[in-house]
């Protein structure tokens, strides 16, 4: 995660439109999805078709397992946003023949799904044809959310923590990467009252 910056409105919307073939609806899906959910990299990768589809229509929303959550504790559900629900039909509609336990992000080497490494390589070749510079990798997505959440949020870190399921403050801080330009500008227009 250090040193990991998260998308940009711009290149999310890059990611977004980029409708050409320079990748598959599967790097998309997986992209979007996690920036959508804001799931950790092996949460999302443990995802099976029948987690995200029943019977060829999306679910609204995801009940990760127990067994798949970080420190297995107690699993849980979250929403998927309309955007990610199409992008998750577009992918499936390519993958007809796809049974319900197969791995969501099926490898093309076999019936498992992609390793974390081939995420990453995923994703920063994706970024590199988008033009998107600078160090990327699986927790820019989980970084992207959670930028996200706190900007449509208006600063609220306790929403963020809640949405990103952290124990600690200080971790979600450490997501969300205030750049120094940006609290230069909020400063220049601070009021004393």
């Amino acid at each position: 995660m250090k040193g990991c910056r998260s998308y940009t409105v711009t290149e999310l919307q890059k990611i977004i439109d980029y409708k050409n073939g320079k990748y598959t609806n599967r790097d998309k899906c997986l992209i979007l999805l996690g920036i959508a959910t804001g799931l950790r990299i092996s949460e999302l990768l443990s995802l099976t078709v029948e987690d995200v589809s029943n019977n060829g229509n999306i679910n609204k929303n995801i009940y990760l397992k127990k067994s798949n959550v970080k420190n297995k504790i107690e699993g849980y559900s979250l929403s998927i946003p309309e955007y990610a629900r199409d992008i998750i039909y577009d992918y499936l509609t390519d993958r007809e023949n796809a049974t319900p336990n197969e791995p969501l992000f099926l490898s093309r080497k076999g019936d498992k799904a992609i390793t974390r490494i081939q995420a990453y390589r995923i994703i920063n070749d994706v970024s590199s044809k988008l033009g998107i510079e600078g160090k990327i990798g699986t927790h820019t997505l989980r970084k992207t959310f959670a930028r996200r959440v706190y900007e449509l949020t208006k600063g609220n870190y306790f929403k963020c923590q809640k949405a990103l399921r952290h124990k600690s403050l200080n971790s979600t801080v450490s997501y969300i990467s205030i750049e120094e330009e940006e609290l230069q500008k909020e400063i220049a227009n601070m009021e004393l009252f």
